[in-house]
């Protein structure tokens, strides 16, 4: 499910003043959308967004998604900075924008910080996990399009309980719900969160 808003102004650190933030959903078919940014970001005149660039590789997101909700959230929290710099450049705001992006290099750092204390740097667990294969974990994802910040939400699995992955690297690890159904309607409740 893919739910798009304009905002000037869009603060998400929510994830970490009011605790984790959780939600997905997944309606059995695809419906993410796509599009070519082989150019990078353009603002509305045209001008290139080009600085506002995504620090975290795909290997150092699965590392905090499979660290943990503590260190997920982090880069949960980052990438919407990161959307919102990028919508707000854009729109041609470059005070909105350049905040945004203090803000989402802030945040990867403290990412960087939790993630070394408690997973050494690197992936987390070392226990054998007994719980049985029914447990969806809540992913997402937020990306600037045309001046919008498009928030994705995804229930993957099902996986044992500790199992903190996501079906791609661009997704962050959120938190796991026993049934689809308590992770759909997490999902929405996030979703509603995000939007309104």
């Amino acid at each position: 499910m893919t739910v798009t808003i304009k905002r000037n102004t869009l603060l998400l650190t929510g994830l970490l003043a009011g605790g984790i933030l959780t939600g997905c959903i997944d309606s059995g078919v695809d419906d993410s959308e796509s599009y070519d940014d082989s150019n990078g970001p353009q603002t509305s005149a045209g001008g290139s967004c080009d600085s506002f660039t995504d620090i975290v590789s795909s290997s150092e997101r699965a590392e905090a998604n499979s660290c943990g909700t503590q260190v997920s959230a982090y880069y949960a929290q980052a990438d919407s900075a990161l959307s919102a710099s990028i919508a707000h450049c854009q729109q041609g705001h470059s005070e909105g924008a350049n905040n945004f992006y203090d803000e989402y290099l802030m945040v990867v750092d403290l990412g960087r910080d939790v993630k070394a204390e408690l997973c050494g740097g690197s992936t987390g667990g070392g226990f054998e996990d007994p719980s049985p294969t029914e447990y969806f974990n809540l992913c997402t994802k937020s990306t600037a399009l045309s001046g919008r910040i498009h928030y994705q939400t995804s229930c993957y699995g099902p996986f044992q309980q500790f199992t903190n992955t996501c079906e791609s690297s661009s997704y962050s690890y959120l938190s796991n719900y026993s049934s689809r159904d308590a992770c759909t309607a997490a999902a929405q409740n996030w979703l509603d969160r995000m939007t309104n």
